[in-house]
C-alpha cells in the first residue's frame, strides 16, 4: 500500500511540476500582453453590459407598476446576475442595484396602511419628494441601504421603510407611535383610495 502512495506521488510530480514550471517561465511580454488583451476586452464589452443592464432596470419598472410581481422578480434575478459580473471599472457608472431601486420606486403610488385607521396613498418623485393630498408639509424619501428607503417631514421626524425583493410592498415603523405601517404598490390603473383620514404620523392634526 505505501509503494502504491509513493508512485502516485511521484507520478503527480511529474505532471503537476512541469506544469508549474511552464507557469513560472512565462515570458513576461507574454503576460503582458495578455493582461493587455483582457483590458480591451473587458472595454469593449463593457457598454454592452450596461445598455442590457439599463433595459433590464426600465423592464423592473414596467412590471412592478403593473404588479406583474412573478414577472419582477424575474428580471431582477436576471439583473442581479448580471451585476455580479460587472468589474470595478464598470461600478464606476453607477448602474447598479442602487439605480435600479431608484426607477422601481420614482413615479410609484403606494397604499399606506396602519391598523385602525383608514388607508391612504403616498406617491414617490423622481425628485426626492412624497405627497400625499391629505398631508401638510414638505416630505422627502433617499435611500438608504438594500431595498430601504428613509422617509423624513419638516415636522415628523424620519422612518425607514423596507422593502421587497420586487419592490411590490414595504414595512416599516409609523413616525411618531412606532406602530407597524405595511405599503403596497397601486398599479396606475387603480382607482384612488377613498377620502378620510390618512393613517399614519401625517394623518394626525399639526
Amino acid at each position: 500500500m505505501f509503494a502504491k502512495s509513493s508512485l502516485c506521488v511521484a507520478v503527480a510530480c511529474v505532471l503537476v511540476l512541469p506544469a508549474l514550471q511552464a507557469v513560472a517561465d512565462e515570458p513576461a511580454d507574454l503576460v503582458k500582453l495578455r493582461a493587455a488583451y483582457e483590458a480591451e476586452m473587458k472595454a469593449a464589452t463593457a457598454p454592452i453590459r450596461v445598455r442590457q443592464i439599463e433595459k433590464l432596470q426600465a423592464l423592473l419598472k414596467t412590471f412592478t407598476q403593473r404588479g406583474e410581481l412573478e414577472n419582477a422578480v424575474a428580471v431582477r434575478g436576471e439583473l442581479e446576475k448580471l451585476q455580479s459580473t460587472t468589474g470595478p471599472t464598470e461600478g464606476k457608472t453607477g448602474v447598479d442595484a442602487t439605480t435600479a431601486f431608484r426607477a422601481a420606486i420614482a413615479e410609484s403610488t403606494w397604499q399606506w396602511e396602519r391598523a385602525g385607521r383608514p388607508a391612504s396613498r403616498i406617491t414617490f418623485h423622481a425628485n426626492g419628494t412624497f405627497t400625499n393630498p391629505n398631508w401638510k408639509g414638505d416630505f422627502r424619501w433617499r435611500i438608504s441601504g438594500e431595498r430601504t428607503l428613509t422617509l423624513e417631514g419638516d415636522t415628523t421626524g424620519t422612518t425607514k421603510m423596507t422593502f421587497d425583493p420586487s419592490f411590490s410592498t414595504f414595512e416599516g415603523p409609523d413616525f411618531k407611535t412606532g406602530d407597524p405601517i405595511k405599503g403596497r404598490r397601486v398599479a396606475k390603473s387603480t382607482s384612488p383610495a377613498s377620502s378620510g383620514t390618512p393613517s399614519g404620523a401625517f394623518g394626525e392634526a399639526r
